[in-house]
């Protein structure tokens, strides 16, 4: 078999906050098979072959369902669900496993793509039940994060518990990011937010230099970053900028977590203790019974059954070696994906990447444009700076906007009536109507806001600052309907 989708699951009753009953949690898992959860052996459900062991020692107690089909397409492919319920004094933990292997021997490609096991969702939506994650329960629905929740979001990031990555998106005008179905396609394996326009802003407060998202932007914020972690350990958690397409950004974020989930999956050591006493026992039982036997005609039969255990406890321990000849090339796996990420951090087209500030490299470019542009009527050229944000609010805009972004920064510069007309410049106001005082700054710096394309309604803008000297901060490039601003 093929191990294709894997979630670790830590469940908690929704109100105390303690680890949920296993007689509740095989109760959801079961009545999601279509079984009775207390009926050991095999059981026929609606959509395939059920087997369901309940094992117990003093310590432990574990519950396990497997359910098997075949494919609806194709006969040959087949399909085996596992959930395993692990509980113990201190905690209940739900492991499930989504497996195919072809029948016929047949060596080919399968395209079906295969979707999550509806138990999981299931145990996220049920209203007594939550599985937790960082301090925080898991949905099957996006987290709209408002900026009233940035503490809660970076706590999240921060905390020293999480295991799950959480995938973060920011609102687009156009080629609009849909984070629901991301989040029902990796239930269980991912914690899904969209962070706002104005939350972005108070969240980089919260969280390392480097690390925030906005701007249309989408971001893998993997575990345990620290709050002091540096700011080139930013890419090790990956980010699209603004211009990448909504269903690239989709496709990679879902395979690059399916796979981290395949690796993180681990063999369940107290389910094999519990399975192995089992078998101990009952070897020990028949093994008892051929001894008080072998004096009669039923030892032949007893000696069968002996030896019928004895080859199912060779089976069990050939699979236990298997299982951990995959566990040990799962390490493997990590070790190499974790030296393909830093050899891309370190290198850029073949060559070493240089670490040159950003914000020298666009005032280069702001001066280079604007001194290109010859003698230009009624230019009254003004001297600028760049603040603190505004090269990171290019780089989440892409590339793409680059161009753009630097000739209406020399448009501002220069001055002319007839290019800030152009422009669509104006002041960025405390409101929505016209007669809304412009926003101020406490030092007497006035904000105002101009397009970076002509003819485009929905165009990205210049936030910019003009400080009471007459010279120019360049603030952030917004998306059309923020209207917020850096540096307040």
């Amino acid at each position: 078999m093929s191990l294709v989708y894997a979630t670790d699951l830590n469940l908690v009753h929704r109100v105390t906050g303690r680890p949920a009953s296993l007689e509740s949690a095989a109760a959801l898992v079961a009545a999601w098979a279509g079984v009775d959860a207390l009926v050991e052996g095999i059981q026929p459900g609606p959509s395939g072959s059920v087997n369901i062991e309940i094992l117990e020692s003093e310590t432990a107690c574990a519950w396990q369902l497997i359910l098997a089909h075949s494919d609806r397409r194709d006969k040959s492919l087949q399909w085996s669900v596992s959930v395993t319920l692990l509980a113990d004094t201190t905690t209940t933990m739900m492991a499930t496993r989504l497996e195919q292997a072809r029948s016929d021997g047949s060596v080919v490609l399968v395209r079906t793509d295969p979707r999550p096991p509806g138990c999981i969702r299931a145990v996220l939506d049920d209203p007594e039940i939550c599985a937790v994650d960082g301090g925080r329960p898991l949905s099957s629905e996006a987290w709209v994060v408002y900026p009233e929740h940035a503490h809660a979001l970076a706590k999240l990031i921060l905390h020293p518990d999480r295991k799950l990555p959480i995938v973060a998106y920011t609102p687009r005008d156009e080629d609009v990011f849909d984070g629901g179905l991301l989040a029902k396609a990796l239930p269980g394996l991912a914690h899904t937010v969209l962070v706002l326009s104005t939350t972005s802003w108070k969240l980089q407060d919260l969280i390392p230099k480097g690390f925030g998202v906005y701007g249309g932007a989408a971001r893998i914020w993997w575990p345990h970053i620290r709050s002091d972690a540096e700011e080139k350990q930013k890419w090790d958690h990956k980010l699209w900028a603004g211009d990448v397409a909504a269903h690239r950004i989709s496709e990679e974020c879902t395979d690059f977590i399916i796979t981290a989930g395949l690796q993180a999956a681990r063999i369940e050591t107290p389910l094999a203790v519990l399975q192995g006493q089992r078998r101990i026992a009952e070897i020990s039982r028949v093994r008892a019974e051929v001894e008080a036997a072998v004096r009669s005609q039923e030892a032949d039969r007893f000696q069968k059954e002996l030896d019928q255990f004895e080859a199912l406890a060779r089976s069990y321990e050939a699979e236990k070696r298997e299982a951990q000849t995959r566990a040990s090339q799962a390490e493997s796996d990590l070790q190499y994906w974790k030296g393909e990420a830093a050899r891309q951090r370190t290198q850029k087209d073949g060559h070493p990447v240089e670490e040159v500030a950003e914000t020298d490299l666009l005032r280069a470019e702001i001066e280079r444009e604007a001194n290109g542009r010859g003698i230009i009527d009624g230019a009254r050229r003004r001297s600028f700076d760049i603040g603190p944000q505004f090269a990171a609010t290019v780089q989440q805009h892409g590339d793409r906007y680059r161009g753009k972004i630097v000739r209406a920064c020399a448009d501002v510069v220069l001055n002319a009536p007839e290019l800030l007309r152009r422009a669509d410049d104006h002041a960025l106001r405390t409101g929505d109507g016209g007669s809304n005082p412009a926003i101020q700054r406490s030092d007497g710096a006035v904000a105002r806001r101009c397009s970076i394309e002509q003819n485009t309604p929905a165009a990205r803008r210049v936030h910019y600052w003009i400080l009471p000297g007459g010279s120019i901060e360049f603030a952030s490039i917004n998306v059309h309907d923020d209207a917020s601003i850096p540096g307040l």
